[in-house]
């Protein structure tokens, strides 16, 4: 039996796991003292967010991508942005038409 939890605002979302099937509740945290709770931005995987309350100072919780509803594209698509990206060498390669003889009556008395 595998009990967790989630906080929004000042209720409390409870979901149990059991044999039979997954049960959750809603309650209210009545106590005199509360626990230090942070506001959070909690992102779901289609994007939409929902404030919360989180136990740390965090600004941002993006909740992960499940790897076996995505297409085998879109499964490419996300392991090659993880990727090294390969660095380009960029040779400089110029003629030099300098002649410094064309120049040397500026220097000389």
């Amino acid at each position: 039996m595998a009990a967790q939890g989630l906080s929004l605002g000042r209720f409390f979302i409870a979901s149990l796991n059991l044999p039979f099937g997954l049960i959750s509740t809603v309650t209210k945290l009545n106590r005199t003292i509360y626990p230090r709770l942070y506001p959070c931005l909690l992102v779901n995987p289609d994007g939409s967010t929902i404030n919360i309350k989180y136990h740390e100072p965090r600004k941002i919780l993006k909740l992960p991508i499940d790897l076996n509803a995505l297409t085998d594209e879109e499964k490419k698509a996300r392991l090659t942005q993880f990727q090294p990206k390969k660095k380009t060498v960029i040779e400089e390669d110029f003629e030099d038409s300098f002649d410094i003889g064309e120049y040397s009556h500026l220097w000389k008395k």
